[in-house]
Order: structure tokens, then C-alpha cells, then sequence
């Protein structure tokens, strides 16, 4: 009996989850423009990839958070770079694949280069939408 109160407490909270991701992501865009403190920058281009792997409005605010990370990948910022990979390695979209692999074979910071890799083994790990 009670795991039913713990699914029914979970199937609760879901539509307000969802309220809050829908209301998160433009305020979480907002700062990860430059210009913002770097620490709290780096945190919000990372979230990125978790509140775009929810989807919770639809295909249109994950393609945003896909542009919006891969443009992060030219930042003159080392860190927010590594962000930004880190946040397309969690947001598992195959399509930032040919521009991680371009970054890792052009990146010159040795670190940023095994970032790269490691997002890219995650896309490739990640199941294919529409493949059982």
C-alpha cells in the first residue's frame, strides 16, 4: 500500500516538473551568455543538456538547446567549451556527432580533446530514436 502513495505522490509532481523545466529553459539560455559569472555560466551550459534530454516541450526547445550548445563550442572560454560538451554528451542528440568529432580533431587543449571523445562515446551508446 504504500508504494501506491509514493506513485501517486510521483504521478503528482510529474505535471509540475514539467511546468518547471518549460519555465527553466529560457532563464538557463539567458545565462549561459558570456559575460555572465564564468561558475555559474559553466553550470547553467551543462544543464542544458539535461533539461534538452526531458524535452518537455517538444522537438522545437531541443533543437534550441542542441544550436545553443554546439555554438558554445567556439566560445572563447576553455571551460565553458568543456560545458558544452559535457551538456551534449548528456543531451544524447546523434546529430552533434559530426561536430564533436570536428572539434576533437581540431581542438588543440589536450583536455578538451578527451572531453570531446567522451560525449561522442555517450551519442554513440545512446539508443537511436524509432530502434527497439
Amino acid at each position: 500500500m504504500k508504494w501506491v502513495g509514493l506513485i501517486l505522490l510521483v504521478l503528482a509532481a510529474l505535471p509540475a516538473g514539467i511546468f518547471f523545466l518549460r519555465r527553466a529553459l529560457p532563464l538557463v539560455m539567458e545565462w549561459t551568455r558570456y559575460g555572465r559569472p564564468p561558475r555559474a555560466r559553466e553550470a547553467a551550459i551543462e544543464s542544458l543538456g539535461k533539461l534538452g534530454k526531458a524535452r518537455p516541450a517538444g522537438q522545437a526547445d531541443a533543437d534550441r538547446v542542441l544550436n545553443r550548445l554546439l555554438e558554445l563550442l567556439d566560445d572563447p572560454y576553455i571551460w565553458a567549451r568543456r560545458s558544452a560538451l559535457r551538456g551534449l554528451g548528456e543531451l544524447g542528440d546523434r546529430r552533434a556527432m559530426p561536430a564533436l568529432e570536428e572539434f576533437a580533431a581540431s581542438e588543440l587543449e589536450r583536455r578538451l580533446q578527451r572531453e570531446a571523445e567522451i560525449a561522442l562515446d555517450k551519442l554513440r551508446r545512446a539508443p537511436v530514436p524509432g530502434r527497439r
